[in-house]
């Protein structure tokens, strides 16, 4: 459901900036992939996935980041680049995190974490 990651992504931005990162672009979208937010990282440009589980009882949130999922993001990060002329250092982190959303839409958060140079 979008609307679902739609709240994950606005949490994964609220930490991101917390951390420094200065958010550049979310949802870019091409055929095969799309990567939730672009940000900046220092000196880096950042492709951030954004997973969100109501718990870890199955797994990290990040372990649903899988090879697949791993060559789209770098598929799209590519293209990205190309489009917008970047040839810069580059690296893929994913925000997990884990919570519920509530009956209000609230997401209640257990545990968040940025895993940087995540693959």
């Amino acid at each position: 459901m979008r609307a679902i990651g739609n709240i994950g992504e606005d949490y994964a931005v609220k930490i991101l900036k917390k951390n420094k990162y200065k958010i550049i672009e979310r949802n870019f979208t091409v055929r095969g992939g799309e990567i939730d937010i672009i940000a900046k990282d220092g000196e880096y440009l950042v492709f951030t996935e954004v997973k969100l589980r109501r718990s870890a009882d199955f797994g990290r949130p990040s372990e649903y980041v899988g090879l697949k999922k791993q060559e789209n993001l770098r598929t799209a990060a590519m293209l990205y680049m190309k489009k917008t002329e970047y040839d810069g250092l580059c690296r893929f982190d994913v925000v997990e995190i884990i919570g519920e959303i509530n009956e209000k839409g609230k997401l209640m958060v257990s545990e968040a974490n940025v895993i940087k140079n995540a693959f």
